[in-house]
Parts: structure tokens; C-alpha cells; sequence
């Protein structure tokens, strides 16, 4: 069976970038732009797959347009992701492009191998709601927006 779209070796390269930008190929302009220049300019992604395994379990709080979801489905098939944004137009554009979906965040009794908390930490500092939003998970991976 296999695992992967992309050998590991070839994380963000030029198949990998079509395959990852496919999925917002008919949306509307700005969500389709955004998500080009997302992955096109924000260093982390090269690294990202660097930070799952295969078969992983992955919640991604504050998902967006589901980028970063879509951009490891490009490389891991297997990947399960539950995806979580709060507001109702990301909501919207990362169902079209997840088989997962997204939905609010409620988060209560869900275990995971990794949770994404990419570029959300300071909504989640504003609200005071970090310490009842990760109780229950293994690892870590985020980087709070500037």
C-alpha cells in the first residue's frame, strides 16, 4: 500500500507544491492567493512534515484554510486530521479542501499523536483559554504569530 504522495526527499518541491495547491484550484481569488503565498513565503513549511510520521492522529487548532493540513496530506495519505477553526469563512473553505472538514473548537475527551498550534497562540493568550485547550495531548508543535 502506499503511504506517500511525495518522498520525503522531495518536500517542497515543485510536484509537491502543485499537489498541495490543487485542492484551492477553483476557489474564490483571495483564499486561492493566500494559500499560495502562505506556502510560497512562511519557512515552515519545508520542515513541517519533519514533525508528524505517518499514521499520525494530528488536530490542527486555528486551521485556516487548512494549509498546513493539506500541505502534509500531500505527503502522508494516511495522516488523520481533526481540524479546528473558529471563524466561519476559514471554516468553510478548509471543508471544500479537507476530507477531514473543520469545525469550531471544541476540543473536550480527543487524543492525538500531534497537535498543530500554528500561528494561533495569540488568540488563544488574548481569550486566557491555552491551559484548558491542550490537556490530554503528547506533543506540541507551534510557533505563535507575529
Amino acid at each position: 500500500m502506499k503511504t506517500t504522495l511525495i518522498i520525503p526527499e522531495q518536500v517542497g518541491s515543485k510536484e509537491h507544491l502543485q499537489t498541495a495547491l490543487l485542492p484551492y484550484k477553483h476557489l474564490e481569488p483571495f483564499p486561492r492567493h493566500f494559500v499560495r503565498f502562505k506556502i510560497f513565503m512562511d519557512p515552515m513549511f519545508p520542515r513541517l512534515a519533519d514533525f508528524v510520521r505517518p499514521g499520525w492522529k494530528v488536530i490542527d487548532v486555528g486551521c485556516g484554510y487548512g494549509i498546513a493540513a493539506v500541505w502534509l496530506l500531500a505527503i502522508y495519505l494516511e495522516l488523520k486530521f481533526l481540524a479546528r477553526e473558529p471563524d466561519k469563512a476559514r471554516t468553510t473553505v478548509a471543508t471544500q479542501v479537507l476530507p477531514c472538514g473543520a469545525m469550531d473548537l471544541l476540543l473536550k475527551n480527543e487524543t492525538a499523536d500531534a497537535v498543530l498550534y500554528l500561528d494561533v497562540l495569540h488568540l488563544i493568550f488574548q481569550t486566557g483559554s491555552l491551559e484548558n485547550s491542550w490537556v490530554g495531548f503528547g506533543r506540541y508543535f507551534y510557533r505563535r504569530g507575529n
